[in-house]
């Protein structure tokens, strides 16, 4: 079994907390870029998605692509924090 020290995991946690925004922007910048649009391409959908946020498409990549993708599922959700 894995353990965490008490000290470790609370940096952990506050890391943890403090990346949540950074999830909310980018879901926000997908839902705008994506629309109503399904026809999107999951490569063309992350460069518009990673213009959409003032990052260069040299940062694109398969994983980012796919978590883009997989975030359509609940881009209709307003606060992807708080359902």
């Amino acid at each position: 079994m894995f353990h965490v020290p008490v000290a470790e995991a609370k940096i952990l946690i506050q890391l943890m907390d403090e990346g949540l925004p950074y999830l909310q922007r980018n879901h926000e910048a997908l839902a705008r870029v994506a629309g109503v649009d399904f026809s999107l391409e999951p490569v063309e959908l992350c460069g518009r998605v990673l213009g959409d946020l003032g990052l260069p498409e040299a940062v694109a990549n398969p994983l980012v692509a796919k978590s883009f993708e997989a975030n359509l599922a609940v881009r209709d959700q307003q606060d992807l924090l708080n359902s």
